[in-house]
């Protein structure tokens, strides 16, 4: 997955920690902002009960756009079921939840790797989502492996009309 960012274009305003809060629809959101490629919001809340009673249809779209965010954000919400095990929910910009995010898995698992620090501990973090599980392996240096299950949904041919257009046009 390469190296996530704390820091980036997509939340402007963060510090060098990526932390940042939202005050939405009455509650205030203590949020971590990790870049892997595409932006992630990741929120952590106390407990499964939690959790499972999120609105994410309600709450989910003001939190992708708000203004913190300019380019829009993924937002994930987890909490530890046990030491490197944490169930989340995946709310993907422009999509709505979904029931798997290998990015939004890793945005997870750099969050809880971080704790309250800015350096995270080395850590293999399993990430328990609607779709299956993810294993998210976070470096000190926020280097990102993930590993899981993949399933192919489809397959695809390119005309050879098009790979010679292709060719003359490099």
């Amino acid at each position: 997955m390469g190296r996530a960012r704390l820091q980036s274009p997509d939340f402007p305003d963060g510090d060098e920690r990526g932390r940042g809060e939202i005050h939405l629809a009455g509650r205030r959101w203590a949020f971590q902002h990790v870049n892997v490629g595409n932006p992630q919001c990741a929120i952590a809340v106390d407990s499964e009960d939690e959790l499972a009673a999120l609105d994410l249809r309600s709450i989910g779209p003001p939190l992708e756009s708000h203004e913190l965010f300019p380019n829009r954000t993924n937002v994930s919400w987890f909490t530890e079921l046990e030491p490197g095990r944490i169930r989340a929910r995946i709310f993907e910009r422009g999509v709505g939840e979904t029931s798997a995010s290998g990015t939004g898995a890793t945005g997870a698992a750099v969050t809880y790797a971080l704790g309250h620090g800015q350096t995270p501990r080395a850590t293999r973090v399993t990430v328990v989502l609607d779709g299956g599980e993810l294993e998210v392996e976070v470096g000190e240096d926020l280097a990102i492996s993930l590993t899981g299950w993949a399933e192919p949904v489809f397959a695809g041919a390119l005309t050879q009309e098009f790979v010679e257009a292709l060719s003359a046009a490099q």
